[in-house]
């Protein structure tokens, strides 16, 4: 640990110290549940709830910290999850990547993501399994859930760095607006109606948001629209059925990535005048729930998407040809879950769960060289149909009240076609035929204090028109295990401590040029601290710092660094309201120095950002918040691209403000 980390974590001890025994004074005692789960903010209550009873580190980000974190898109959210941190592309629609437990995922492609249990991840599309969910209404967002590392195994592919499921708000009495402006020409409505009819059987939910600012940097422009109407029928207390119908239109604008020295001299600078892109985005989903019996509960989910979705890219080096890379996706999928109930009497408690998806993916995938995006040539045409059928087995068993026991076992199996138009070829998917299990345990000693560990086992295909290629290689598999201690002495004050450590056998890597190679074993480990207080009524503070590791253990680069994957990253977010309702948060980001090509022969620095907001409430359900991100203007880049022997650099905003004024009720 170098002597930077090392004062971190003595800061992060420190002040605990100091809080804890000012704390003590207000505590009262009182008995936690058995989860490991740790609550940043309020928690939603669902009666889904029992699917993150797992033996791993799981995080929730409430609907309280999300109402006062400023966040442009879904996956910004992703910032306050303790131990990841965003890759920013900074362009515009196009979904960014991130790091979760030492993995880099370009696009998000490596973790699954659900919306309101939907997985949410593409084909082809921006990547293979990449997570496109800039179309999320950030204000509909209820919680966010992190589940790190492959052990929940209702999920198979693109699962391999943990799941993210964000939850949005499906029922109530209530109308929220807000309407926001602030500089770089930015400002947001949005507005949200739920009414309950026919005594609570049938309630129906409307929003809708528009969003501009005209961004940082030149020609960073983004302009999104986005509509949700949501009905939900319960004809008796074991039943209920939902239709969710979404709509989502963006256009923007890209300044590109640019050379560390211009970045240096002028980080509001653009490589091109007319890259950006647009995407048009539809949906339809059925929910349906049943309770055969009190210990039989039944979920079933059907849905259907299309995307129409374009982005023009310059290559910041030799000729700076541009191209659009141009995707058409339709995605249909069903899946069900059933639950159930054990009372084993002197034996013991159990939950069971069975269930099973299909996911259909039609793409097609095109690039075409472009002058000031207008199309002059086609150099790539391809039609992919990809076809995912899973079935799992999942459980957890009391034998005795202080431990709970885990196992999960599941099947996936996969079909598909390439059809490549201008060569006039047909290739079929591989045979991909793969099991994968899970398990794990709970110990809780003390009342309020828990031990907790897993092992599980997942894969990685390989990726694009390599899975088609007659000699495709097989899957790489994935062994990770984790062990862990969670403490909750008193109310106000929860601690965890994780140590986590993954093995790939043949890491499978995008290369700048699109391309990609397999680097041979990985190996990854990290420890993560996580930390929170609410010592009185008005008081919240949490911390996190994650180290980790993440070297090749094979190949050309044995024993360097993967590339993208920081030191550490640490968290910090405080929150005081005061009695004239009057609320102060400040979030802290530090990240570490990190690697940007496999043979570690270029670097990124690190950084650390603050993030304030003043909010007050006014009269009649009214507040009125001032924004201010990266307060003390730090001059960062969260991704760093390396191409032709040096680096570029996508650049982050510098000090932004933004005044909000809503109204619920």
């Amino acid at each position: 640990m170098n002597n930077q980390l090392y004062k971190l974590t003595l800061w992060a001890a420190l002040i605990a110290a100091l809080i804890i025994p000012l704390g003590s004074a207000w505590a009262q005692d009182q008995p936690q549940d058995s989860e490991v789960v740790m609550n940043i903010g309020e928690m939603v209550v669902t009666d889904n709830n029992a699917r993150w009873d797992l033996p791993g580190s799981v995080d929730v980000i409430g609907t309280d910290v999300i109402d006062d974190y400023n966040a442009e898109k879904a996956l910004d959210l992703l910032r306050l999850v303790p131990g990841v941190t965003i890759m920013n592309y900074n362009f515009g629609g196009v979904p960014n990547g991130f790091t979760m437990r030492g993995w880099y995922l370009p696009h998000g492609k490596g973790a699954l993501a659900t919306v309101d249990g939907i997985p949410f991840n593409n084909y082809i599309e921006n990547g293979d399994g990449s997570i496109d969910i800039n179309q999320i209404i950030v204000d509909d967002i209820e919680q966010v859930v992190a589940v790190k590392g492959p052990i929940d195994k209702r999920y198979g592919n693109w699962a391999r760095a943990g799941s993210i499921h964000f939850t949005t708000r499906k029922r109530g009495d209530f109308l929220k607006a807000k309407i926001s402006g602030g500089d770089c020409n930015t400002y947001k409505g949005y507005a949200s109606y739920g009414g309950e009819l026919l005594e609570g059987k049938f309630n129906q939910i409307y929003s809708g948001e528009y969003y501009h600012t005209d961004g940082y940097r030149d020609n960073s422009a983004y302009t999104r629209k986005n509509a949700y109407g949501k009905w939900f029928y319960r004809p008796g207390e074991s039943s209920e059925l939902g239709l969710v119908l979404h709509t989502f239109d963006s256009q923007w604008g890209s300044p590109g990535y640019i050379s560390k020295a211009v970045w240096e001299y002028d980080p509001k600078a653009d490589n091109t005048k007319n890259d950006g892109g647009h995407k048009t985005f539809n949906e339809a989903q059925v929910h349906y729930n049943w309770d055969i019996t009190a210990d039989l509960p039944l979920e079933v989910k059907a849905w259907i998407s299309h995307d129409d979705y374009s982005r023009f890219w310059t290559v910041p080096i030799g000729a700076q040809a541009q191209q659009e890379y141009h995707y058409e996706q339709t995605i249909m999928g069903t899946l069900a879950n059933l639950g159930y109930e054990m009372d084993l009497g002197a034996a013991g408690a159990a939950h069971l769960d069975f269930g099973g998806e299909l996911r259909h993916y039609k793409t097609i995938d095109e690039r075409y060289n472009t002058t000031y995006r207008t199309r002059t040539g086609m150099v790539h045409d391809d039609e992919y149909e990809f076809e995912n059928l899973g079935f799992y087995a999942k459980a957890n068993y009391n034998p005795i009240e202080c431990l709970r026991l885990f196992g999960g076992l599941r099947y996936d199996t996969f079909n598909g076609t390439l059809e490549q138009k201008m060569d006039d070829v047909t290739r079929d998917l591989h045979d991909y035929n793969i099991w994968t299990w899970s398990a794990g345990a709970i110990y809780t000693f003390l009342e309020n204090y828990r031990l907790y560990a897993n092992y599980g086992t997942t894969f990685q295909l390989p990726v694009a028109d390599a899975a088609y290629n007659e000699d495709a290689p097989d899957a790489s598999m994935l062994r990770s295990w984790e062990v862990g201690f969670m403490a909750n002495p008193w109310t106000w004050l929860s601690l965890r401590y994780a140590y986590f450590q993954s093995t790939n056998e043949d890491e499978i890597t995008q290369l700048p040029t699109g391309y990609y190679a397999y680097e041979g074993e990985t190996f990854r480990q990290g420890h993560e601290i996580e930390l929170r207080l609410t010592p009185f009524e008005r008081f919240e503070f949490f911390t996190a710092l994650t180290l980790q590791d993440a070297t090749y253990e094979a190949g050309t680069n044995k024993d360097k660094d993967i590339r993208f994957i920081p030191d550490y990253i640490f968290t910090a977010g405080v929150k005081y309201t005061f009695p004239t309702e009057t609320s102060i948060n400040v979030w802290y980001r530090k990240v570490g120095d990190w690697y940007v090509t496999p043979a570690n022969d270029y670097s990124a620095e690190g950084f650390d950002v603050v993030d304030l907001r003043i909010s007050q409430k006014l009269w009649n359900n009214w507040k009125l918040a001032f924004d201010v991100n990266n307060l003390f203007d730090e001059q960062y880049s969260e991704f760093v691209l390396p191409l032709a022997n040096t680096t570029y650099y996508a650049g982050n905003d510098g000090t932004r403000f933004l005044v909000t004024l809503s109204y619920e009720y």
